[in-house]
């Protein structure tokens, strides 16, 4: 890690950079453990900052990423099959690949672009008449 001034005061700037850096610190102990470290947020006022950091499993049990285990938890009630999980269509000359769904929402759907690697959120309908 390169030499950090003092803080003498929180403000946001000086906030991320603190979490970039505990997260930086982080990652080396989280890859040792098959996860996936990343900032969650916090708060601060002029002299505290807390921050929160999530670790997730990289690996199920079953052998499966996190995300997958998910979609294939809730694929039924959303009128889906586990087998759904990755598959790609085509919306306005774009490419996007299923990957989970997103509760008490209209657009409840999540893909990721693969353009740019965006989450794009569709309605479970249009999806399922797409692939």
């Amino acid at each position: 890690m390169a030499k950090v001034k003092t803080i003498h005061a929180f403000d946001k700037v000086r906030c991320k950079a603190v979490s970039a850096d505990v997260i930086a610190e982080l990652q080396a102990f989280a890859a040792a453990r098959g996860l996936k470290v990343s900032a969650a947020g916090g708060s601060y006022d002029d002299h505290m900052y807390t921050t929160k950091v999530r670790f997730e499993v990289l690996t199920t049990k079953s052998g499966v990423s996190a995300e997958q285990a998910d979609f294939e938890d809730a694929a039924s009630l959303f009128g889906f099959k586990p087998t759904h999980y990755g598959k790609k269509f085509q919306h306005k000359g774009m490419q996007y690949q299923f990957v989970g769904f997103k509760f008490g929402r209209k657009f409840n759907a999540k893909t990721i672009r693969l353009a740019d690697g965006s989450p794009v959120y569709f309605q479970t309908k249009y999806v399922a008449s797409l692939i």
